[in-house]
């Protein structure tokens, strides 16, 4: 019992073994984060995409409903016709109102995320436009390398190897216990 190279070691691999654990477990946060921030800033972007509809939405609604009423006016257009571009009108206008809450949300989501106060006076518009370029995944070369870099599967190997040598320690110490003893005094 607690003779050998390996359980001797098993302490120092098995405190190796964790730090791994933790340091990959960092690793996985990071790019959590990374990819929130990823997808917060692509929901931003088309916000600003659908604000930027129903604008045009609610200017040709606006054009319409003056249309409409200036064909009133000279008896073209009917009350009926001029209530229901002003519907309309107001529908869109509601419709942009809901949309504007939505990107101003979406920017203070992103702002939490990028540690950013939630209001310095200035807009954070994205730049970049999407890539439409098709892909073509390909699947086995993507589970080899999720198996390979994955951080929280790495993590889970660690975990996996720091249990693995504690419970060699653990069945070492079921091994029965041969420590010869010896003494020696003078007498005198």
């Amino acid at each position: 019992q607690g003779a050998g190279v390996e359980f001797n070691r098993a302490p120092i691999l098995i405190a190796r073994a964790t730090q791994e654990q933790s340091i990959k477990t960092f690793e996985d946060e990071v790019q959590k984060m990374i990819r929130d921030v990823e997808l917060a800033y692509w929901d931003l972007y088309f916000k600003f995409q659908e604000l930027y509809s129903r604008e045009a939405g609610l200017e040709q609604a606006l054009a319409t409903w003056q249309k409409e009423r200036n064909s009133e006016i000279y008896g073209k257009s009917t009350a009926a016709d001029v209530a229901q571009a002003r519907e309309q009108l107001e529908l869109f206008r509601a419709q942009r109102l809901v949309s504007l809450n939505d990107l101003l949300n979406n920017e203070r989501k992103l702002r939490e995320l990028m540690g950013l106060p939630p209001d310095d006076d200035f807009r954070i518009i994205p730049k970049d436009e999407p890539t439409f370029a098709r892909y073509e995944p390909d699947w086995q070369l993507a589970v080899s390398e999720t198996m390979q870099f994955k951080p929280d599967l790495q993590a889970a190997r660690f975990q996996i190897r720091a249990a693995e040598l504690e419970l060699s320690r653990q069945r070492n110490g079921l091994l029965p216990d041969l420590t010869v003893g010896g003494s020696w005094s003078l007498v005198g």
